[in-house]
C-alpha cells in the first residue's frame, strides 16, 4: 500500500480499531479516520515512534505495536497458505502470531517451492545479544527470521525444512543454548522445549561451514516449509494457585493473570479484564 484517500473511511463510527502492516507510515490525511481519537492503532513491532511521528496516524487515541501472544498450540503450512504469498511484506510483520522478520534482500517467499526462504545466517553473538529481551527495533537489527511465542511448560517445536550451501536449522528457546539440524533434504526436525514461564522461540538459519554434497553447489538457504509447536498433553498452563488462595511461592504474589488463567506482565499493555491477587482489575 502506498497510499489512502481522503474520506477512505468516512462514517464507519464504529471503527474502534485499526492494524496497519505498513513499516513505513506514509502521510495521510486527517480526514481518511475521521473517529481516529477515538480508536486504536495497531502497528508492526519497531514502528510506533514512527507512526507517532507522522500526519494522519499521529491522530489515533493509541498506538500499540502488535504483540506476539504465548499460545500453547500454533501452526503455518507455507505450501498452502491463505495469509503469506510472493506479495507479503515479511520485513518486521506480524501475521498468524509469528513475526516474520526477513527484509527482501535475506530472503522471503518461494512461490516456486512454497516456502519460507531464509539467505542471511545469524551468528550466536548475535543471538546472545537478543534472546530473551522484548522485541524492538533496536533488537531485531541483527535478527532474520521467524518469532514466535510459546506457554510454560514443555512441548515440540517441528520445522519442516531443507537447508543447502552449509546453511543450518536453527531453533534458540528463550535463553538456552541454540539447537542446530543439517537437513539434506526437505524434512522434519522436532526440538524439545521445558520453560518456566512465556517464552520467545527463535527459528533462524546458521552457517556451518560445510556444505552437503547435494547443497555444495547451491547457494546457501534455509527453507521453511511449515512450523508447528504443541505442548505436551497434561501440562499445566494457568494460573500456579488458585485466586484468592495461598500460594507455595512469595514470588506469585502481586502477579497479574487474564481471565483464562495466563500469566502477563504486571502492567499489562492491552487493554482487559485481569486477575491480582485473587481481585479482578480492568486495564
Amino acid at each position: 500500500m502506498t497510499s489512502i484517500g481522503s474520506w477512505a473511511f468516512s462514517g464507519c463510527s464504529g471503527l474502534t480499531e485499526v492494524r496497519s502492516f505498513i513499516v513505513e507510515p506514509f502521510y495521510i490525511n486527517t480526514y481518511v479516520f475521521p473517529n481516529a481519537s477515538q480508536a486504536t492503532l495497531y502497528v508492526p513491532i519497531g514502528t510506533k515512534e514512527k507512526y507517532e511521528a507522522t500526519d494522519g496516524w499521529k491522530e489515533f487515541k493509541e498506538i500499540v505495536e502488535m504483540e506476539l501472544e504465548s499460545t500453547s498450540t500454533g501452526a503455518s503450512d507455507y505450501s498452502n497458505s491463505d495469509e503469506i504469498n510472493e506479495n507479503t511484506n515479511l520485513d518486521g510483520n506480524v501475521i498468524g502470531n509469528v513475526l516474520y522478520n526477513i527484509a527482501p534482500s535475506d530472503g522471503g517467499y518461494n512461490k516456486s517451492e512454497g516456502c519460507i526462504e531464509v539467505k542471511k545466517s545469524v551468528g550466536d553473538d548475535d543471538m546472545d545479544a537478543i534472546a530473551g529481551k522484548d522485541l524492538s527495533d533496536d533488537a531485531l537489527k541483527c535478527f532474520t527470521g521467524l518469532i514466535f511465542k510459546v506457554n510454560k511448560g514443555k512441548g515440540t517445536v517441528t520445522v519442516n525444512g531443507d537447508t543447502t550451501g552449509g546453511m543450518t536449522l536453527k531453533v534458540k528457546i528463550g535463553n538456552a543454548q541454540p539447537m542446530a539440524k543439517a537437513l539434506d533434504g526437505k524434512q522434519k526436525a522436532t526440538f524439545q522445549y521445558n520453560v518456566s514461564e512465556p517464552t520467545y522461540v527463535y527459528i533462524y538459519a546458521g552457517n556451518s561451514g560445510a556444505a552437503s554434497a547435494r547443497g555444495a553447489a547451491e547457494e546457501p538457504s534455509l527453507k521453511i516449509y511449515g512450523i508447528e509447536w504443541k505442548q505436551d498433553a497434561g501440562t499445566p498452563t494457568g494460573i500456579d494457585s488458585l485466586p484468592g488462595t495461598p500460594s507455595a511461592s512469595p514470588k506469585a504474589e502481586g502477579n497479574v493473570y487474564t481471565l483464562s488463567g495466563q500469566r502477563v506482565d504486571a502492567q499489562p499493555k492491552k487493554k482487559g479484564v485481569y486477575i491480582r491477587d485473587g481481585k479482578k482489575f480492568v486495564r
